[in-house]
């Protein structure tokens, strides 16, 4: 695990998010949505209750737009993503 004070990088193989307390935004790269994806996605919404998610896909499609409605992820950018574009979508998620 990467970290500094506030910020870390989970990996698909770490288990961290069992030893976190607090998380504002969780960023996922995703390609499909399939069930460690889910698996995740439920993990940080029963334990961080505030948690923002924000999804990077390769391309909308009816499977990841299914995994947003039924998730409620709050937002999505889809690639290639331009520093700035996720720089606004986070200072955006943390404000609301």
């Amino acid at each position: 695990m990467l970290s500094l004070p506030g910020y870390y990088v989970l990996t698909r193989k770490s288990n961290y998010i069992d030893r976190l307390d607090f998380i504002d935004i969780s960023v996922l790269e995703i390609e499909n949505p399939d069930f460690n994806v889910k698996k995740t996605t439920i993990k940080i919404k029963e334990k961080f209750k505030s948690c923002k998610i924000l999804i990077l896909i390769p391309e909308m499609n009816e499977k990841i737009e299914n995994f947003i409605c039924e998730f409620s992820i709050d937002a999505y950018l889809t690639f290639p993503v331009l520093p700035f574009q996720l720089i606004r979508i986070l200072y955006c998620l943390k404000e609301v």
